[in-house]
């Protein structure tokens, strides 16, 4: 067992054992169009599919009453659908749909937790090594009895490469 010590009250996280599987699907479905679709489950301390154990979401670590955080009980499910669109130069296309439940262990009404996330990614190819891209999109969450809400998304990544990244830029 280990304290973690910060803003009161400490809060004891008790040693935990894990396990996650997951399945990939990619299929080429032409030479300008893949699709790759995952599934993830895991439960205890490799909820997060990670090798590192992280505070459970959705759970108030500065609440007095909380002295304990039981991780074994935690689980979550993620799906994602990732397709990639290259029609020709100079334009190419990603999007993605990914959804997310997660159950925080705490065995109160507020435990789960949905989340639904879409958005897309065109970008222009000025050549091989730079390319200008957008992204939209949109994430929805909802805590049972908590928050529940929309965030959309508008963004300008700066995207420059000293290499091809040939995942999603065209030849």
């Amino acid at each position: 067992m280990r304290d973690v010590t910060g803003t009161p009250p400490d809060i004891l996280i008790e040693d935990s054992i894990g396990w996650a599987a997951g399945a990939i699907l990619k299929s080429e479905l032409s030479d300008n169009l893949v699709n790759k679709f995952t599934a993830q489950y895991g439960e205890g301390a490799a909820d997060n599919f990670r090798s590192v154990i992280t505070a459970p979401k959705g759970i108030d670590l500065t609440n007095p009453a909380l002295t304990q955080i039981n991780i074994d009980d935690t689980k979550r499910v993620r799906i994602t659908d990732d397709i990639i669109i290259n029609q020709g130069k100079p334009i190419s296309l990603q999007a993605l749909a990914a959804y997310e439940w997660y159950d925080n262990g705490s065995g109160m009404n507020n435990n789960n937790i949905d989340w639904i996330s879409v958005g897309a990614r065109p970008v222009y190819h000025f050549n091989t090594y730079f390319s200008m891209a957008f992204e939209a999109g949109a994430d929805y969450t909802n805590q049972d009895g908590g928050i529940e809400g929309v965030l959309g998304r508008l963004r300008w990544p700066r995207r420059f490469s000293q290499q091809l990244n040939t995942s999603h830029v065209l030849p």
